[in-house]
């Protein structure tokens, strides 16, 4: 990894630029940084939700939140209790905003075990690398909560406040 680390993520003298830094469609974009400088401008509507959950709000009936259920129980993290989860807000027209960071990671952990069992050095790299990114979004605070861009819009549904589904 350390061989290919300038393929794999731009070095902090970069992102130190903040908002003068950019990066263009036509040149080489490091691994790491390819879901947010290539894919999430690509008009992929399902990438964004790849880079967040938000499940730190209580449940649509007052229950605990996803996270304090996956915590509680990793069992909790399958794709059908998420989905139920979700579904309870969406029924009553509010959010919070669905996301399946974990299961992107999952995803490509996946490939990369795969790709590592076939020998292929050149996708294990490649996976691992763009796998970073999504890593970086789960340890980021606010990659889990409804809160994520300020204080949504709120509606009140069975007296608890909660996000406007968007």
């Amino acid at each position: 990894m350390k061989a290919n680390q300038a393929r794999i993520g731009f070095p902090d003298s970069t992102i130190a630029k903040g908002s003068k830094f950019s990066v263009g469609r036509d040149g080489f974009v490091p691994l790491a940084d390819v879901p947010d400088y290539a894919w999430v401008h690509s008009g992929r509507t399902y990438e964004p939700i790849q880079h967040f959950a938000d499940i730190d709000i209580e449940d649509i009936d007052g229950g605990p939140s996803m996270l304090e259920r996956c915590i509680a129980d990793p069992a909790n993290i399958a794709a059908s209790k998420w989905k139920d989860y979700f579904a309870g807000f969406a029924d009553k027209g509010v959010g919070p905003e669905e996301g399946v960071l974990p299961f992107r990671v999952w995803q490509i952990w996946e490939a990369m075990v795969s790709y590592l069992q076939g020998g292929d050095v050149l996708q294990f790299v490649a996976a691992a690398g763009v796998m970073a990114h999504y890593v970086g979004d789960a340890s980021q605070p606010l990659h889990c909560s409804y809160l994520h861009h300020g204080v949504p819009p709120m509606r009140k549904v069975s007296g608890a406040k909660l996000p406007l589904a968007t």
